[in-house]
């Protein structure tokens, strides 16, 4: 047996390379916040964030920037890290790469798995409820994971074959109606760019407020009442469609896979 120490605990929950936690803290700033301050582990050199090839320090930071970490008990986690530039010889001076958080979002990568991970039971206005964040970082965290988890279609002989059955008939019809071949190419590729566009990517990635009308329809589901007009991004809508959906067997047993929203950029788990 051995004690647990504040310090120990990030470093199970979220290990990270080439870097140390320096001081665990309650914060002076935010109340029922406790900090965790990260520094650079001596001689680990910063990596650039556009091609991830480590490189020399450029400078630092006038502020530390702050990230949330999952919350323990009523305490909010917060990591507290001054940010290198780093002088690639390749892209530039560019800020260096973290490997606790991807872009210039403000959650750790490991929390918004596991806010991805609760949307697929709780509605994501419960989710953001219970874990004290915003709706949209839910949407956002949900959108990200699928997206990073999309893996690529590929065409199989079957699709090919669909493909030519559809630019065979665009060229069929447009010779039936008189139209010279050369206005059969812009329908035939249009088919094919239509339909190849259809299969590799989600309802999530084509359209911008998929969420929104997901959860009118979760919102309907579990409380069998209308929401209020603000409660989420789509519930001002009429709620026909919105009825007619949650009832709708094959929506009732379909489930949200998580995988960015109305502020960020979904394949399943």
């Amino acid at each position: 047996m051995y004690s647990i120490t504040l310090k120990s605990i990030p470093n199970k929950v979220q290990p990270i390379k080439g870097f140390v936690y320096e001081r665990v803290s309650y914060s002076t700033v935010v109340s029922d916040t406790i900090e965790v301050v990260v520094v650079p582990r001596t001689g680990s050199p910063p990596r650039c964030s556009g091609c991830g090839r480590p490189g020399p320090t450029y400078d630092h930071a006038p502020q530390p920037r702050v990230w949330v970490l999952p919350p323990l008990f009523k305490f909010a986690l917060a990591v507290v890290y001054t940010m290198r530039r780093v002088k690639c010889p390749t892209c530039g001076v560019l800020v260096e790469k973290v490997p606790w958080a991807t872009g210039k979002h403000r959650l750790c990568d490991g929390f918004r798995l596991l806010l991805a991970r609760w949307a697929r039971h709780l509605s994501w206005d419960e989710t953001a409820d219970a874990f004290k964040v915003a709706w949209a970082d839910v949407y956002a965290s949900v959108q990200c994971l699928r997206f990073f988890f999309q893996g690529a279609h590929g065409l199989s002989w079957l699709k090919v074959l669909g493909l030519l059955v559809w630019g065979l008939g665009a060229f069929a019809l447009a010779r039936r109606c008189g139209y010279g071949l050369w206005a059969s190419w812009p329908v035939a590729l249009a088919g094919l760019l239509a339909v190849q566009y259809l299969d590799v990517t989600t309802p999530w990635v084509r359209q911008h407020d998929v969420g929104g009308h997901r959860e009118y329809v979760e919102h309907l589901r579990a409380h069998r009442a209308l929401p209020a007009v603000l409660r989420g991004w789509e519930t001002w809508q009429p709620p026909l469609y919105y009825c007619i959906a949650a009832a709708w067997p094959r929506a009732r047993s379909s489930r949200l896979a998580p995988g960015c929203g109305p502020s960020g950029s979904h394949a399943s788990f």
